[in-house]
């Protein structure tokens, strides 16, 4: 059985990001996000190649 990581919050994401946590929220449907009810969920391995794809398009908000 393969256990998945367990998903970031927005707070989590934020400070992987150096973001304050309503940065995310502004830019949420530019993120790899997933709705679970009212909240947001990460994959790390999702928001690592989301970053390294901004890096290569060298984009910087």
């Amino acid at each position: 059985m393969i256990t998945e990581p367990p998903l970031l919050t927005v707070p989590a994401v934020a400070a992987y990001l150096s973001k304050p946590p309503s940065w995310v929220y502004r830019n949420i449907a530019a993120l790899p996000a997933v709705k679970l009810g009212a909240q947001y969920r990460f994959r790390q391995c999702d928001l690592e190649a989301w970053v390294a794809a901004q890096v290569q398009r060298g984009i910087s908000q």
